[in-house]
């Protein structure tokens, strides 16, 4: 696990990690720079060394037993706590402010962090596009610290740093990235018309970057397409979904020439929605429980990649079992396929070992008898930004996050794809009618 895993839980981490070669030397995270000893820059570096260092002991001393991350996490938040007291937001040198900032809400405290924040944006603090880029910083670390209960107070202190980001000259890069920084938080907090609305406003930002800027930040220029044709693609609008997917080269030719890893995330798409229409890729196994199952069933056939550790997969089993027991004596088949990664719960698992637990994970813990199909993951494939690569299931299916819902129809043909999970009353509005029609068709053709 990496250390910006266990320290923040939250949203925006691919995307801070670039924002990384934005930032001034004092702004940046601190895996990223060397401290100078007596910094807020080099507490924060102590405490993440520390919960590092303390992790991997754990693990070399017990590789069966996976370490007490909030343990850890509180110790090296108590390290940060202990070095933050000798610092004042009043005394400390503007340019060192929002380092001080990242320290103060490392541990919890925002107001300081607010107050720190301040002094680094204000008269003698940073400036121009250096100010810009420590401000989709802030946005950042307030995304990744941020808590469930208080994304009123987050929302608010991220649209304050847009509105600074927007109000200083020739930032245009700084426009788009600020936006991916919202998109990112309204995506987390499921507000999908704030998201869409960002959305847009990164789709009218993105023609306008530099050929070396759209080229640098791929990655992430393509992510407002990308979103914007799942939103059409979840509501079973393919094409239009890849009316938006094509669009990108067209307005941001830079992406043509980008590196294939950093456009990967758009051709994925783009060959995901291709998918509907055609014959559905067969399903591989490495071992079936419940099984051997298929792509192919009579009626309908829902495909559904998931994962033990995947929270929004857990979210969607009530309407997945609801789903099941009001159609499947109308002919839906529901079929899972996951993927074997090496470990289960953090223990390190042989294939078979692994099988198993996940076996019992989805049977008795969460009651589902479907066949479920486990494929290893594709080791000798490169790391890629979406899970295409995982496995041979996941690559001949595009997928792009989890939970994702592949529609097949009878004759094999795949009549929808949607990704993620909003909220059972979302989904319930889409799915189950397309399920519906689907079943309804078959009967009328037959």
């Amino acid at each position: 696990m990496r250390l910006i895993d266990m320290r923040f839980a939250g949203a925006a981490v691919a995307v801070s990690a670039l924002l990384v070669a934005l930032q001034p030397a004092s702004a940046q995270m601190p895996s990223q720079q060397q401290a100078v000893p007596g910094t807020p820059s080099a507490c924060i570096q102590a405490g993440n060394e520390y919960l590092q260092s303390a992790y991997d002991s754990a693990r070399r001393a017990d590789p069966t037993k996976p370490p007490d991350i909030n343990a850890l996490r509180r110790a090296a938040v108590a390290l940060d706590s202990a070095c933050a007291t000798r610092f004042d937001v009043a005394t400390i040198e503007p340019r060192r402010a929002s380092d001080l900032a990242a320290l103060y809400l490392a541990v919890g405290e925002r107001r300081q962090a607010d107050r720190a924040f301040a002094r680094a944006f204000g008269p003698g603090g940073l400036r121009d596009t250096a100010r810009a880029n420590a401000m989709i910083g802030a946005m950042a670390a307030y995304i990744q610290t941020g808590s469930p209960t208080d994304t009123a107070a987050t929302r608010t202190r991220l649209e304050q740093l847009a509105a600074g980001v927007d109000s200083i000259s020739g930032a245009q890069l700084q426009r788009f990235l600020a936006r991916a920084q919202l998109l990112s938080f309204f995506e987390d907090a499921d507000a999908e018309g704030d998201a869409m609305r960002v959305a847009r406003q990164m789709l009218a930002l993105a023609p306008h970057l530099s050929s070396a800027d759209a080229q640098r930040y791929a990655a992430v220029v393509v992510i407002p397409y990308v979103r914007l044709a799942a939103r059409y693609g979840d509501h079973l609008r393919a094409d239009s979904a890849l009316a938006i997917l094509r669009r990108a080269t067209k307005e941001v030719p830079a992406l043509a020439s980008a590196r294939p890893r950093d456009r990967a995330r758009l051709d994925d798409a783009i060959a995901r929605y291709e998918l509907v229409g055609k014959p559905a890729p067969p399903l591989h196994a490495y071992q079936w429980v419940n099984g051997p199952g298929s792509a192919r069933n009579p009626g309908a056939t829902l495909l559904v990649f998931t994962a033990w550790w995947c929270s929004d997969c857990v979210a969607s089993y009530p309407f997945l079992h609801a789903l099941e027991h009001d159609l499947g004596p109308k002919g839906l088949h529901l079929v899972f396929a996951v993927n074997l990664e090496g470990r289960f719960r953090g223990v390190p698992m042989e294939p078979a070992q692994e099988v198993d637990a996940n076996a019992h994970y989805f049977q008795d813990e969460r009651g589902f008898s479907c066949p479920i199909a486990f494929e290893p993951r594709d080791t000798n494939d490169p790391a890629a930004p979406s899970l295409a690569a995982d496995s041979s299931n996941a690559r001949n299916y595009l997928v792009f996050g989890y939970p994702q819902f592949t529609l097949i129809d009878q004759r094999g043909i795949v009549r929808a794809v949607i990704v993620g999970w909003v909220s059972s009353h979302a989904r319930d509005k889409v799915i189950r009618p397309a399920v519906e029609q689907v079943l309804a068709s078959e009967k009328t053709a037959s």
